[in-house]
């Protein structure tokens, strides 16, 4: 019998071969701003049907993606919309043109845009024009006590919006994608900067950028735990991981793409209390699934009653609100708190050993002093950068090893791939971006 974890992992084999037949069935490449976006638009769908995995696993498996067809309507008016990318009158042109030879941050949410913090400090200490590119209103502090100006991103309505019938797919993604063509068109930035990389609207950026000769960047912000599809063909002209071992691993699936280790924007340190097991949630979307992530949920609370001295936490995934089962596990114990604080680094402070399934924690918190401990009941997925030791698939494995570490605290093997952070790090981002742009 095949088990539902290997039926996952086929999922997503097999949910990437069905996007790329259904697109390989247009008569035309994906011609928006004449632009071939078939890359972005790709990864939009793949996101888009991640959906389909439960009646995957219990309605058929691959017969089930079969019988599925994209809806794609014909274009409006029965005739193909071109992007008029000119628009030499719109009201816009000028407020961005003034933009011209800016370093463009592009980030979407308030965790992303924490993260490029140090970037646009440094580019404003070297006197470089840096303007921050956001769909968001919910600004870190520091935004405005860096003055670092935000330029809200808001998608222009068009009756022409592209070359291909796919526009139907989205008519919002289709507006989305004409108005960031035009802001990049107009405002001809020196660079364009993001992070995390695996998100449609920075691909569709970087894509643009790169078509018109501008360097497009993306800095490191988690570790996918497997490259996904998201992961996969990235276009960016560059991208600027944690270390050596990233670079190899995220490089060996997008060949196109230039990969410089430079480490950990924000400063790692091994001080702290260290005194907390830690457990960093998934979300049930890639690997896990509501089995698994009930699954944790109930190793969180076995772990509270065989340690009740101990200090347990429990990180939520920030993408993924799961308030109301974390707040009754915490419920049931006086030493299990929920930890939901922006920033990660004073949770490693806190954290003696650090718990999870596929999560960035796992190599982030051995950089803080800590010890990763997976535990991981899939069988489809390796976590290449954890040794074996590190590695558990079930609930009597993990407490033996758990048992072991705490027993034995001067044999732990912890592992660390994240060499330079903060200041190192920014020398070493210098000397990049010197090498670029």
């Amino acid at each position: 019998m095949t088990s539902s974890d290997d039926r996952i992992v086929r999922f997503h084999d097999e949910l990437t071969a069905w996007l790329d037949r259904q697109l390989d069935a247009q008569s035309e490449k994906l011609l928006w701003g004449h632009r071939d976006v078939a890359r972005a638009v790709f990864n939009y769908l793949w996101y888009s049907h991640l959906q389909l995995r439960e009646g995957y696993m219990h309605h058929g498996g691959k017969d089930y993606l079969d019988r599925i067809t994209l809806n794609i309507p014909a274009p409006p008016d029965g005739h193909r919309a071109m992007i008029e990318s000119d628009l030499a009158g719109h009201p816009w042109r000028g407020t961005l043109e003034a933009f011209h030879d800016h370093i463009l941050v592009y980030a979407d949410n308030p965790r992303h845009i924490r993260h490029l913090l140090p970037v646009m400090r440094f580019f404003k200490e070297r006197e470089q024009p840096v303007v921050l590119l956001t769909r968001t209103e919910d600004l870190p502090d520091e935004v405005a006590c860096e003055q670092i100006r935000p330029l809200y991103f808001t998608p222009m309505i068009s009756q022409a919006v592209t070359t291909s019938g796919l526009a139907g797919i989205s008519r919002e993604l289709a507006a989305f994608t004409h108005t960031l063509l035009c802001y990049i068109q107009w405002m001809r930035p020196k660079a364009m900067i993001c992070c995390d990389g695996c998100q449609t609207q920075y691909q569709l950026a970087a894509i643009y950028c790169r078509r018109l000769g501008i360097p497009a960047i993306c800095c490191q912000l988690g570790w996918p735990g497997f490259i996904h599809a998201g992961f996969r063909q990235l276009p960016y002209s560059h991208f600027l991981t944690w270390g050596e071992a990233f670079s190899f691993l995220l490089g060996e699936a997008s060949p196109l793409t230039g990969f410089h280790a430079i480490g950990r924007l924000e400063p790692v340190d091994s001080q702290g209390s260290h005194d907390a097991i830690t457990f960093f949630m998934q979300a049930p979307v890639f690997v896990s699934s509501e089995e698994y992530h009930a699954r944790f949920l109930k190793l969180v609370e076995a772990t509270a009653q065989r340690y009740p001295s101990r200090r347990i936490i429990v990180r939520p995934h920030p993408e993924y609100d799961d308030t109301a089962r974390t707040s009754a596990t915490a419920a049931t114990h006086r030493n299990i708190t929920i930890d939901t604080a922006p920033l990660t680094a004073n949770t490693y402070r806190m954290t003696d050993i650090a718990v999870s399934m596929f999560s960035s924690c796992l190599v982030e918190s051995a950089a803080f002093g800590c010890v990763p401990l997976m535990f991981n009941p899939t069988s489809g997925f390796e976590y290449p950068l954890l040794p074996e030791e590190l590695k558990t698939r079930d609930e009597e494995s993990f407490f033996d090893r758990l048992d072991d570490i705490m027993q034995h605290p001067g044999g732990r093997c912890a592992t660390g791939h994240i060499q330079y952070s903060g200041k190192e790090c920014l020398a070493r981002f210098a000397a990049s971006i010197q090498s670029i742009i």
